[in-house]
């Protein structure tokens, strides 16, 4: 309330300086034809208060303006470090694998005695893992986490899975379905559909395009980096998802 009331007040007292040096200025040039050097630099000053008020505030309206957009990157970069340490304590809690023994034969009489090995055969851990590929929106952070077919929508927490044709919102129930090339919402209307390296809106033409690692819709709004290999459904996944319905 108080840098308000400075503030007016400041503004007030630059409007007085310049309008009475401009007035008093433009009077003595028409009655009296001479130049009056106080007025002269009432005016100046006003102006300079005005222009000094102006500096400081676009300064301000920038600075708020940049840690807005610096907020949301932080925000993602917290969830994302929060659901990396809460898998790592997910793997680590898992018990080991007993390993299954061999049943031993009994032999009926001396002459069937066989011998059997007492080796135990232990269940190997697979060698391949499901690559983690994140979505980023450029200028913002990482929006989706991929896993195989089990995808985070890391803006509002929320999990899908790819179940052949189908993709289920976790805890929920369908959300999307997948024809061919094309991906609309659960009992909806299509949405967008694959063509070469074009993504186009089924009821619409042509939307966005796929070129190397970016995704970028046809005014350059939104960008997308996507940092690993996806298939032709995770890409109808993450339009549907990332530029939603119309």
């Amino acid at each position: 309330m108080r840098r308000q009331h400075f503030a007016w007040t400041y503004l007030v007292t630059a409007s007085v300086f310049t309008i009475y040096g401009g007035g008093i200025l433009i009077y003595n040039f028409q009655k009296k034809n001479y130049f009056s050097v106080l007025s002269f630099a009432f005016l100046m000053f006003g102006l300079g208060m005005f222009i000094t008020y102006l500096v400081l505030f676009l300064c301000s309206y920038f600075k708020k303006k940049k840690l807005q957009n610096n907020k949301p990157v932080e925000e993602t970069k917290k969830v994302e470090e929060e659901l990396v340490k809460a898998e790592e304590k997910k793997e680590e809690a898992k018990p080991a694998e007993k390993p299954v023994e061999k049943p031993v034969k009994k032999a009926t009489s001396k002459s069937d005695v066989t011998y059997v090995s007492n080796r135990v055969d232990y269940r190997r851990p697979s060698s391949r893992s499901v690559e983690t590929v994140y979505v980023r929106q450029v200028g913002y952070g990482p929006v989706l986490r991929i896993n195989g077919n089990r995808i985070l929508d890391m803006r509002n927490n929320a999990y899908y899975r790819i179940e052949g044709s189908n993709v289920n919102l976790e805890g929920s129930g369908p959300a999307f379905e997948i024809s061919s090339n094309r991906i609309r919402a659960a009992f909806g209307n299509y949405l967008y559909e694959i063509y070469g390296s074009n993504i186009n809106k089924v009821y619409g033409g042509f939307f966005a395009s796929v070129s190397g690692s970016y995704i970028t819709t046809f005014d350059s709004s939104i960008k997308l980096e996507v940092d690993g290999d996806v298939s032709q459904k995770q890409i109808l996944v993450i339009a549907a998802l990332i530029f939603g319905s119309y």
